[in-house]
């Protein structure tokens, strides 16, 4: 994730996932991901926020064998969302943070336990 200060309290957040089209479980890149906000003193939730699929890349391997070997075609998916947060409303001292959530790993992940039940937590 990256944010990016546009002006007057605006703000571009940037977010990027990585899929595997080779994925047995059939999880596919969807137009829109949620994400909220959450206030980091006491963990409170301050909003949802709703980013919008802007592109999808093939990732190019240096060694394509090696890729299909392992059963791997990998795409990268990039999703932006602008949002206003007032300054009345966000002025806690210890800050904010963006979290979002993804359930599942694919199968072919050797170096985790059960990865298709493991999720993706993200927080900038």
């Amino acid at each position: 994730m990256k944010v990016e200060d546009m002006a007057s309290s605006s703000y571009k957040i940037y977010m990027k996932l990585y899929f595997n089209q080779l994925n047995e479980d059939g999880s596919t890149p969807a137009d829109f991901e949620k994400g909220i906000i959450c206030q980091k003193q006491g963990h409170l939730f301050k909003r949802e926020i709703l980013f919008e699929k802007i592109s999808e890349i093939p990732f190019e391997y240096s060694n394509e064998y090696c890729a299909s070997l392992n059963k791997l075609k990998i795409i990268e998916v990039s999703y932006e969302v602008t949002i206003t947060l007032e300054p009345n409303e966000y002025a806690n001292q210890e800050g904010y943070y963006i979290a979002h959530n993804r359930c599942c790993r694919n199968a072919n992940i050797n170096n985790i336990t059960n990865s298709v039940s493991s999720g993706l937590a993200f927080y900038t």
